[in-house]
C-alpha cells in the first residue's frame, strides 16, 4: 500500500470519457481527471480516497506500485473535485 505524504495526492487517471457512443481520448481535454487513492496529511482540499478530481495537465510523477500505474500530484495542480 502506498501513502501519500505531505501535500501530495496519489490518484489514478481516468483515461477516457464516453459520451453517449464517442469516446474521447483523454488527450483531447485540457484538465484532466483522475480518481484519488491517497491524500498526503498536509493536502489542504477536502479529498478523500474514492474522490474525482480534475487537475492541470500533464502534471504528476508515475509510479508503478504492485502491477498498478499511480501519479503523485502536488496540491497546486488540483483544479476541482467533481460532486454530485
Amino acid at each position: 500500500m502506498l501513502k501519500a505524504c505531505g501535500d501530495t495526492l496519489l490518484v489514478k487517471r481516468v483515461l477516457e470519457e464516453k459520451i453517449g457512443m464517442i469516446y474521447i481520448p483523454d488527450k483531447a481535454q485540457k484538465a484532466k481527471s483522475a480518481t484519488v487513492a491517497a491524500v498526503g496529511p498536509e493536502h489542504p482540499y477536502d479529498l478523500e480516497p474514492g474522490d474525482t478530481i480534475l487537475y492541470q495537465g500533464d502534471e504528476g510523477i508515475e509510479i508503478e506500485h504492485e502491477g498498478e500505474k499511480y501519479y503523485s500530484l502536488a496540491a497546486k495542480w488540483v483544479l476541482a473535485k467533481k460532486e454530485d
